[in-house]
């Protein structure tokens, strides 16, 4: 067993990967059917490929699914057996499940290997998002953003409404006379004997 004798042989020749004899006195090894594998040589027996991965006939190891794509099941024989990663996930190369994005993440569509950060001005508060959501007036979302933020100038300017912030292009310079921590914090008059002009 694992080996094969042709006729007229001197000795027994141990079968290739790929391929086995499961009883004694072959003539010729079989080929591994099509969702197994052998990698050694000299097998008796298949092994059956592992989900994720897929094996054709005479296999001498496991093909991964392709990134966007996965399998659960065992002893898949081709390539078109491996399922695409639904929308809101992603799967590796290799992968027996999908995986769903993070928060502050997204995947349109099937057959993602990667989600994409939410924009800036964007945020996605969930896991498994197909999409991300426009940032609210008076908050930020920087990219990658799960949540939106308080609105926030640098130091030394200020929003006037905070219900029209967008993003920083509308934060303004603080008045003269007075300063401006940044953030969300509006202008404090210059206490007395000190000043600011610009």
């Amino acid at each position: 067993a694992g080996a094969f004798c042709p006729t007229g042989t001197e000795a027994p020749t141990n079968c290739s990967a790929g391929t086995f004899a499961a009883a004694p006195q072959q003539q010729k090894c079989s080929k591994c059917t099509a969702g197994t594998f052998q990698e050694g040589e000299g097998a008796t027996a298949c092994e059956v490929c592992a989900p994720g991965y897929y094996c054709v006939q005479g296999a001498t190891a496991e093909l991964p699914c392709p990134a966007g794509y996965y399998s659960d099941r065992a002893g898949l024989a081709d390539l078109s057996l491996c399922s695409l990663s639904p929308p809101g996930s992603f799967a590796v190369a290799g992968s027996s499940f999908p995986v769903n994005c993070s928060a502050g993440s997204f995947a349109e569509g099937t057959g993602n290997g990667l989600c994409s950060s939410c924009e800036e001005g964007k945020y996605s508060a969930r896991k498994g998002a197909v999409r991300c959501k426009v940032c609210p007036r008076g908050t930020r979302c920087p990219e990658g953003s799960s949540t939106p933020l308080p609105a926030s100038c640098d130091p030394g300017k200020y929003i006037i409404n905070m219900s029209n912030y967008v993003d920083t292009t509308s934060c303004v310079n603080c008045p003269f006379g007075t300063f401006c921590f940044g953030g969300a914090a509006q202008p404090t008059n210059c206490s007395v004997g000190t000043f600011a002009q610009d």
